[in-house]
């Protein structure tokens, strides 16, 4: 913040008695880049793709004991991230801190995370392939293809990789979707979103095991 009259470095007493330290003033003075202000800048240059993922991988060990080293989950009920788009993942991250998505043990791991590391880690999993998994039992997969194009290819796409404000679903465990829908039915607050619940809430048990094989063999 320059002010005329005073001299470079000089915080002027009026500043100070408002409570406006030179820290805060120069926290004032610099507009700091928005997580997708960040990862834009890095997506323009494969090199900085490269460096950035590398970047993330080394970040991003503590997630490996749970998403899997590769992003491919060992845990038939935690997400996959590999292929996952980066942007999405930020947003997903930003509302584990600000609360919108309740977890205790992720809340408390990202929060102690550098903006420039949550993109790092973003890039890094987005960058990796998807594992496609076997098909299931045919009459089931027939079932869940059905309810699939009814509903669900309208917001995450005929394939299932969704886009930067939709989760891409594709090559996800069958028992990690069976689990979100029935969240997103139950309506208790650890999944909020009223779109999706609006949907699951007119699932069966039987539709959601159909859907969620069909959407895995995507």
């Amino acid at each position: 913040m320059r002010i005329p009259g005073f001299k470079s470095g000089f915080v002027p007493l009026f500043l100070l008695a408002y409570g406006m330290s030179s820290a805060s003033l120069a926290a004032a003075a610099t507009t700091q880049p928005s997580l997708a202000d960040r990862l834009s800048q890095i997506q323009i240059s494969p090199q900085k793709i490269q460096q950035a993922a590398a970047a993330g991988k080394r970040t991003a060990s503590f997630c490996f004991n749970c998403h899997g080293t590769e992003g491919h989950s060992t845990h038939p009920e935690t997400p996959n991230l590999a292929a996952q788009n980066a942007a999405y993942l930020l947003v997903q991250m930003q509302k584990f801190v600000d609360g919108r998505r309740k977890y205790p043990f992720m809340e408390g791991l990202l929060k102690e995370l550098t903006d420039e590391e949550k993109v790092n880690i973003a890039v890094y999993f987005s960058s990796i392939p998807a594992r496609k998994n076997p098909p299931g039992d045919p009459a089931l997969m027939s079932r869940g293809k059905q309810i699939f194009s009814q509903v669900c290819h309208v917001c995450h796409g005929d394939k299932g990789l969704g886009n930067e404000q939709i989760a891409r679903i594709a090559s996800q465990q069958t028992p990690y979707l069976i689990k979100s829908l029935t969240l997103y039915r139950s309506r208790t607050g650890e999944r909020k979103d009223p779109l999706m619940s609006k949907v699951a809430s007119q699932l069966t048990d039987a539709d959601i095991q159909a859907v969620a094989a069909y959407i895995s063999s995507l």
